[in-house]
Formats: structure tokens, C-alpha cells, sequence
């Protein structure tokens, strides 16, 4: 038996387990308390992002499965920025740096090196009574991305990993054959289409790492200007087939009137004084619409796009020509989390089809990490196709049961699927916890969030009183086939079981369509979703995440039960017990 534990020690701290070449769990450490969403915090007072680091998902990897550390052979870290590749890299960077990027330079060395990863996880084991520590090994941060292909269940296929920086890398582009991953192309960190959309995030008055959804929600409510796609161009520039991202309007730009690190004076000069608190400018949708800000996220979003299918093209011509050229590509990397971008590669047809760990963020390069050393000790494939996200903690009815009677609350048995039902087709609200938690940041009916989608009060009756997000945060719905063959526009794609994709949509669910007439399912047959076709011949949820604004997903009843009080929701379902707030 081959036990590989697979750890991100960074953003999206995160940790699994591979036994076998078998997937057998996965857990985010921002799950865990305090909930910080990605597991980091912008620390004013030190002016310094604070990181929490994965102990307690590697904790609960290894007392979910009852595997001690003596049993573990690897553990597997998504990051191998060694200090002389990336010493030689900075000093390649064709711009200008500030002391302050200079700065940040020396800490990157300092701090990410392979060496200064492994000893920091190793005291910190040690510390928790993670012993003994097994060999530790570092996989480059873009390969653990395009390892996540390994999920996809195709032998064959193209890679494509895009965020904002792994090592010494912004950009890949990759070839899959059985087990081996071949690296095509590259572009190093700086050419970063990840710091784009990061910055462009910002300068909205976002926060990056959190809000990168709503820049692409806000892209809906305006037209691309063409003033503002050639401005767009100059930061970007898409030409014979590849992308140059332009960093001098980004981090390596002068900052005397910038006092964000993400974006330069030279960003501010051509798209004007940036946002603070952008949701402070909009009282109603009418005033989202056409508003400057829309504009600017609308030529961002067009200008991401271009970019992707630029990409596209590029891996396509590294392809072998001969008959068994890969059709199907995976997409890894945070960018891979843009839902219109995924789409509009699809509809162009240059590949039959898409495939999306849900955790395509940083998050994900643990499970990539560990199945790419599976391979790389055992020269066997582990290939396999994912069919569902829920590889994270789960509870027993008895534990919910003791738990609640903890707690000063009314609760009894029911059978949860039929009470959900009950619920809303009485127009009701529904927090729902069931299973084990999903993989990534999308509620994929296991912690959600439940309405009925034919009522459009329910977007505001979620957005505004519930989770007080902004107005314009587009909700998505949760589907049966049936539903999806009747209502959705084109071709079935490996995207649609886990929120990853855009479908044109009849006007049928009005609180979960964009004002583009789209809307991003999850096609599942759940049985929710199927009591519900049984019922009134209507298949189809709003379900949106489980969890306060500003907090990740619950993770227990505990928080389940804390979030529900606090964003008001009247009707709580875990496990088999409902409890009425």
C-alpha cells in the first residue's frame, strides 16, 4: 500500500490523502476556525498577509481514514520555487522594480524556497504530534495543476494552467499521455493573466482572492466600450497567437499615487481613480447598468477571454499531428474558476470537451501533487474520472442528535429530502447540511443554500436580507438532466456536475438568470431535484453556498446551526433532523 499525503502550504491551504492512487479525501484548512476564506488575512496593523497553514486538514485527512503519520510514505508539497531558478528568474524581469517589490523579491527567496516550506511543515507536525514526519518531497506548483487531469478520466488530453503565479510560472501549457505530463510551453510568473484579473478586481474596490466572481457577475451589465477595449489592450496585448501581460501596470509599476500593490500608477492613468467599496455606488440594478464600473469589468472580462482562447490556439499547434491528437483539454489554475471563460472555450469548439477540478484554485494542487508522485514512484496510472466533489468531513446522525440536544433549540426527526420538498414548494428558504463537504467554493447541494428558482424575489430575498452580498452577485441553480434538455441550450460537458460552466437559459427560473439570459448550473441528479420532477415535473433549485458573508462554508452542525442564526434563515436541515429558527 502506497499512502501519499498531498499538502498546499500556501493560499488555499489545503491537504488529501492518496492511498493506492485512490483519491480518498480532501479538505480545505479555511473550513476549519476561524473560516478565513482562502485561509489568509490582511493583517493592517503589520501590513502583511497572514497565512494559516494546513495542520488542520492534514489533522483531519488522517482521522478520517484512521491512518497514522508512520503509515504516510510521502508527503507531497505544490511548491518548488528553488532559490537559484528564481534568483536567476527576478533577475530577468524586464521592468523597473520599486524597494518595495524588491522587497517582496528577497521574501519570496527567503520564504517559499523548498527548503524553508518543508522545514516550516515539518516544526509545525512535530509541534501538533504529526510524528513521525515521513520524507517530503516538492512537486512544481503548475505541474500539481495539471496533475488534477488525472481526475478528468481521459488517457489523452491538453492541459492548459492559468493563475496568478506557481514558482517560476503565470502560464502552461501541457499534454497528458496515460500517466505522463509533458510541459509544452511556458510563461514565467510575470506575464501573470492571474495579476490582471486580480488588479482589475481591486481597482473596482474588490477584494482579490474572494470577489474575482462578482468582477465576472459585473461584466454582465454593460457593452465592451471600445475605447475601453484598446485601453485593455495596452495592459494585455493578444497577438499571433500568444498573450503578453504587461506587469508595469500591475505589481512591477511605479507607485507613487498607487497605494495598491496590485495595480500601478500607470493602471490609474489610464482607467481613472479606482473604486473604494464598490458596493457603496450601487442603490438598485438600474444603477449597476452601463455604470463605469461595469464597463471596465465587461472589457476585463473580454480581454480575459481573448486571452484564454489565445492560449488555446498556442496548445493546439504544440500538439502532435497524427491521429490520436488529444480533442479534450483541462483547465487548472484560478482562472479556471471563470465560469464565462470556460464557456466560451467550449462553444468555440476547439476542443470536444472541458474538465474542471472543482478545486481548481491552489487548493486543488494538493490532490495534483500527490496523484503526479503516485505516478512518478509507481509508474502506474492513476487516471480516474471524478464523479462527484464530496471527499470532505462528514456527521453521524448520533453526532448531530448529541449536538443539538447541547444546544437551547426545538428540533425533530424527519426524512430530510421529503421536508426539503415540503419546504419550498411553500416558497421557503432552506439551509440544507447533508454528507460530506464539497471540494472548492461552489455549494454543490451537499452545504447550500435552497430556493425555489421560479420566484425572482428569492435573488433578493438571498442576496440582499440572507447573505448580504451585492446586488448584482448572479445566483445559479442545481438541476436535473431532464431539466437541462428541456430548458438549457447546448451539448452536455464535463463541467455541468460542479457549477463550472454558463448554459443559455428559457425564462423559466428568473432568480437564478443573468440579465445576459444565462445561468451556471449544476446538473445533477440529486434527489431533491428528483422528488422534486416527481412532483410538479420541475427539477431545478437556487442553491447557492452555505455560509455568512466574509466566512467560508460551514464545515458542522456546529457552524451550520451559527451561520443559519445569524443571516436569519427560518428552516434548518441537518442531517435527519430539521430545526425550525
Amino acid at each position: 500500500m502506497v499512502v501519499i499525503l498531498g499538502v498546499n502550504p500556501m493560499t488555499d491551504a489545503s491537504a488529501c490523502l492518496v492511498i493506492d492512487g485512490v483519491l480518498v479525501n480532501y479538505v480545505e484548512r479555511e473550513r476549519f476556525e476561524p473560516r478565513w476564506k482562502h485561509s489568509r488575512k490582511y493583517d493592517l496593523e503589520k501590513d502583511r498577509v497572514i497565512l494559516l497553514d494546513p495542520i488542520e486538514a492534514i489533522k483531519w485527512c488522517l482521522e478520517d481514514t484512521g491512518i497514522t503519520m508512520d503509515k504516510v510514505d510521502y508527503i507531497v508539497l505544490s511548491w518548488k520555487a528553488e532559490k537559484e531558478s528564481m534568483k536567476r528568474l527576478y533577475d530577468l524581469v524586464p521592468y523597473e522594480k520599486e524597494p518595495d517589490r524588491i522587497e517582496w523579491e528577497k521574501r519570496c527567496l527567503e520564504k517559499h524556497s523548498p527548503e524553508a516550506l518543508m522545514a516550516d511543515l515539518k516544526q509545525k507536525l512535530e509541534e501538533a504530534e504529526l510524528t513521525p514526519v515521513p520524507d517530503m518531497v516538492c512537486v512544481p506548483h503548475h505541474l500539481a495543476h495539471a496533475a488534477t487531469a488525472y481526475a478528468s478520466g481521459w488517457e489523452k488530453c491538453a492541459i492548459l494552467t492559468v493563475d496568478g503565479h506557481g514558482d517560476t510560472t503565470a502560464i502552461a501549457g501541457w499534454i497528458k499521455d496515460g500517466g505522463e505530463i509533458k510541459q509544452v510551453f511556458w510563461h514565467p510568473f510575470w506575464n501573470s493573466l492571474g495579476w490582471f484579473y486580480s488588479a482589475v478586481t481591486e481597482f473596482l474596490g474588490l477584494k482579490m482572492k474572494c470577489d474575482e466572481t462578482k468582477v465576472m457577475n459585473l461584466s454582465n451589465y454593460a457593452e465592451v466600450s471600445p475605447i475601453l477595449k484598446k485601453k485593455m489592450d495596452k495592459v494585455v496585448k493578444v497577438k499571433k497567437g500568444d498573450v503578453e501581460v504587461d506587469a508595469s501596470y500591475l505589481l512591477y509599476g511605479p507607485h507613487k499615487i498607487s497605494e495598491n500593490p496590485r495595480y500601478s500608477d500607470k493602471f490609474i492613468h489610464l482607467f481613472g481613480e479606482p473604486f473604494e467599496r464598490l458596493e457603496k455606488h450601487f442603490k438598485t440594478i438600474g444603477d449597476v447598468k452601463e455604470s463605469r464600473a461595469a464597463q471596465i469589468a465587461a472589457a476585463a472580462q473580454a480581454k480575459l477571454e481573448e486571452a484564454m482562447l489565445a492560449l488555446c490556439y498556442k496548445l493546439l499547434y504544440k500538439l502532435p499531428i497524427e491521429e490520436n491528437i488529444p480533442s479534450k483539454l483541462v483547465l487548472a489554475g484560478g482562472i479556471a474558476l471563470n465560469c464565462k471563460a470556460n464557456s466560451r472555450i467550449l462553444r468555440e469548439k476547439l476542443f470536444s470537451d472541458v474538465f474542471v477540478l472543482p478545486a481548481a484554485h491552489d487548493g486543488g494542487t494538493a490532490v495534483g501533487a500527490a496523484l503526479y508522485w503516485y505516478w512518478h514512484e509507481t509508474n502506474k496510472d492513476p487516471t480516474f474520472e471524478l464523479e462527484h466533489a464530496y471527499y470532505g468531513p462528514e456527521y453521524s446522525n448520533k453526532e448531530i442528535e448529541e449536538f443539538l440536544e447541547s444546544q437551547e433549540v426545538d428540533f425533530y426527526e424527519v426524512e430530510p429530502v421529503a421536508k426539503a420538498v415540503e419546504l419550498l414548494l411553500d416558497n421557503q428558504i432552506v439551509a440544507w447540511f447533508q454528507g460530506r463537504r464539497e471540494m472548492g467554493p461552489r455549494a454543490l447541494m451537499n452545504t447550500s443554500i435552497l430556493a425555489d428558482p421560479r420566484d425572482k424575489r428569492n435573488f433578493y430575498r438571498i442576496n440582499v436580507y440572507h447573505k448580504k452580498s451585492v446586488l448584482w452577485r448572479d445566483r445559479s441553480p442545481s438541476v436535473t438532466y431532464a431539466f437541462a434538455r428541456e430548458h438549457f441550450d447546448e451539448h452536455f460537458s464535463k463541467l455541468d456536475p460542479f457549477m463550472l460552466g454558463l448554459r443559455k437559459v428559457d425564462d423559466s427560473i428568473p432568480a437564478v438568470t443573468s440579465v445576459r439570459g444565462e445561468t451556471r448550473p449544476q446538473i445533477i441528479d440529486h434527489p431533491i431535484l428528483t422528488l422534486l420532477e416527481e412532483e410538479i415535473g420541475f427539477g431545478c433549485v437556487l442553491n447557492t453556498s452555505f455560509n455568512q458573508a466574509g466566512k467560508a462554508m460551514v464545515n458542522s452542525p456546529q457552524m451550520a446551526l451559527e451561520d443559519a442564526k445569524a443571516m436569519k434563515l427560518q428552516h434548518l436541515i441537518i442531517g435527519d433532523f430539521y430545526i425550525n429558527l
